[in-house]
């Protein structure tokens, strides 16, 4: 009996919340398909657009040999915003450097503009 009751108290509460959302459920997809496609030509514009990247830690290492991009270059490349970007601007040579066998931490500052990184200044930390 106390099942029973247990059960019947979880259904009408259950009831109770579908009616204060209306039983309208089907439209929240709906509302974050349509925030997913407001926000896609913001991120578009902000990744077309120089950004001002001020002195930030971020890792570096080569494109070819560490990071793996096709076509790339042996040439120092940073990740920044989950994008690993090849580095412009400065010279830094990923040989001497050891960036080929592995990424290391630097402090770096410039702009990110069309998919690289134009850098004022890299410090690679030991």
């Amino acid at each position: 009996m106390k099942a029973f009751i247990a059960i019947l108290i979880v259904g009408v509460v259950a009831f109770i919340a579908w009616d204060q959302v209306g039983g309208k459920l089907s439209e929240i997809p709906e509302k974050a398909k349509q925030r997913e496609q407001v926000a896609t030509p913001e991120v578009a514009s902000t990744i077309n657009r120089a950004m001002s990247v001020a002195p930030l830690q971020a890792e570096i290492a080569c494109a070819k040999h560490h990071y793996h991009k096709e076509g790339a270059p042996c040439q120092a490349a940073v990740r920044l915003l989950n994008r690993t970007m090849l580095v412009e601007g400065v010279s830094v040579d990923p040989v001497s450097n050891g960036l080929c066998s592995g990424a290391k931490s630097a402090v770096v500052e410039g702009e990110m503009q069309r998919g690289a990184f134009v850098a004022k200044s890299v410090r690679i930390k030991p």
